[in-house]
């Protein structure tokens, strides 16, 4: 029966794996007609830049020009190519000699002369090892317009507050512009502006002072190409009471208080503190979890001796943000040593024993518990229907194999972001799904499931955690500030340059209202795969 039990449990578990890494699908990989994986030689390539003259801005864009070749001189010609240029990538065709050229709109780029880089990243089918080349340039500054808008005017914390930020550069739209969303100067939400200079969110309101607050919108660069700008409006933030309720139980010679604090409406008060005191004294704190609930053990070491009963109390007082003030009472009986003695007072005892079960019992015990009961009945079942016995095959020489259906998978287009009014006869969309490497790694499985958002935000975790464990980092930099760290430090160009598309990459993953298409997806995880820093000093 144990053994039946737990091939119940291995065959649950291998159809939720199939479940889980196949709906994405699986990339193809090229293979003979016997089945044996075909090995293609990569070859390098040769991506130069032409010198671009005179000064350029946003409003004053430079045409980039240049040339595609194999090392030994070849043009990579006729071919529809992707080219990276400050974290934003496009699709341009070379023509008969491997020529190419494009409209630049600098956007982060630092003022005056810099370095633009551009790089060259062949599809994963491709045959072709990317390249980098650079070409100086001198940037001048613009300043855009900035614009916030607000609803609802008043509200309070827990409420959902809807904002609405555009960057405009002599009134068309600005993309892939960062916006930093702050109240009372405090940041609590990064977003990044789409393809029309207008991005959208919806936050609830953190808990804050009562009264009126300034909601402001931050563009967080600094001598780039586009300007830093600040805009801002009022909200007044209305007071939401609360109430606390509390349980307090005499155990193993302390006093274990349990409770929850809730808003007016229902809602859980989650991150604040509550303070306790016995017969007035000070006893100590405990923070609410994400349910609005708090458990803590009180000393009784400072109760007077010879008391028959104490009063515990439970007051939660954040004069900092617009909750209101809330307090709860118990009272428990000290005599005879109640809390020891299951004879005199089993109530309190059941109260413990049922706490800890409650403890015990999580969601993921309970599921697990469930999904065991259910097996297990399950097997009951099919052993009374005679659906199954315990004999052993007398061949296995069948092979199963998992049936699967090309029509049901779902490919999710690629999107590529582009400068507005830039594209020339040159350069087109990209409509094509590029294909992947193998998953080996949770990446790549995240890619191979569709999952690219989370793909990028494991590659830029993977690139952080490297950078933070030679540097001895602490973990309160934002992914910008790491970057502009990064600038600063003693990495070299290579390397800078693959933080900078990582947090680009995952600025986008994680504030923007796109989604990350594949291609995007895929550029970072790799860069991240290749990223390795021995030593800073």
């Amino acid at each position: 029966m144990v053994a039946t039990t737990h091939s119940w449990f291995v065959g649950a578990g291998t159809v939720l794996l199939v479940l889980l890494l196949g709906i994405g699908g699986s990339p193809a990989v090229a293979s003979d007609s016997a089945g044996t994986a075909i090995q293609t030689q990569t070859v390098n390539t040769t991506l130069d830049v032409q010198a671009i003259p005179g000064s350029i801005s946003y409003t004053n864009p430079a045409r980039i020009s240049g040339t595609l070749r194999t090392a030994n001189g070849t043009p990579v010609a006729t071919e529809q190519v992707r080219l990276e240029v400050e974290n934003r990538t496009r699709l341009v065709r070379t023509d008969g000699n491997g020529s190419f050229a494009f409209q630049y709109r600098p956007r982060s780029a630092r003022t005056g002369t810099t370095d633009v880089s551009v790089r060259y990243i062949p599809d994963q089918s491709a045959t072709y090892r990317g390249d980098t080349a650079t070409a100086t340039v001198s940037v001048t500054q613009v300043t855009p317009t900035l614009t916030l808008d607000r609803s609802p005017s008043r509200l309070a914390t827990g409420d959902e507050l809807v904002v609405t930020t555009a960057v405009r550069v002599n009134g068309a739209g600005v993309s892939d512009i960062p916006i930093e969303l702050r109240i009372g100067g405090t940041l609590f939400k990064r977003v990044v502006t789409g393809s029309n200079g207008t991005v959208r969110t919806v936050i609830r309101l953190p808990p804050v002072s009562t009264g009126e607050q300034t909601v402001s919108a931050v563009i967080p660069y600094e001598d780039r190409a586009i300007a830093g700008e600040r805009a801002a409006e009022s909200i007044t933030v209305e007071p939401r009471p609360v109430m606390i309720s509390m349980d307090a139980t005499r155990v193993d010679g302390a006093i274990a208080v349990n409770g929850t604090v809730l808003t007016g409406d229902g809602r859980a008060v989650p991150g604040q503190s509550v303070q306790f005191s016995t017969e007035g004294q000070q006893q100590g704190s405990a923070e609410t979890d994400e349910n609005g609930t708090f458990e803590t053990r009180l000393s009784t070491d400072a109760l007077p001796e010879g008391d028959s009963s104490v009063t515990v109390t439970a007051r939660f007082d954040e004069s900092n943000t617009n909750f209101g003030t809330a307090e709860a009472s118990a009272t428990i009986d000290l005599s005879g040593g109640a809390a020891t003695s299951p004879t005199e007072q089993p109530e309190s005892v059941l109260q413990a024993l049922v706490s800890e079960v409650r403890s015990f019992f999580t969601v993921p015990v309970t599921a697990a518990v469930v999904t065991g009961v259910i097996l297990m009945l399950l097997e009951v079942i099919a052993r009374r229907l005679g659906l199954y016995s315990d004999a052993v095959p007398e061949s296995d020489d069948t092979e199963t194999t998992v049936p699967t259906d090309a029509e049901n998978v779902r490919v999710t287009d690629t999107t590529v972001a582009t400068d507005t009014d830039e594209t020339n006869a040159s350069e087109s969309d990209d409509d094509t799904p590029t294909s992947a490497s193998r998953p080996t790694d949770r990446m790549g499985q995240a890619i191979a499931a569709g999952e690219y958002d989370l793909a990028v935000t494991m590659a830029y975790e993977s690139v952080s955690d490297d950078l933070r464990a030679t540097a001895s980092l602490q973990n309160g930099k934002t992914h910008w500030e790491l970057l502009e760290w990064c600038e600063d430090s003693a990495l070299s160009a290579d390397q800078v340059d693959t933080v900078r598309s990582v947090v680009a990459a995952y600025d986008r993953a994680a504030f923007s209202a796109d989604s990350m298409d594949r291609a995007s997806a895929e550029v970072a995880v790799e860069r991240a795969r290749d990223f390795q820093v021995d030593s800073l000093s």
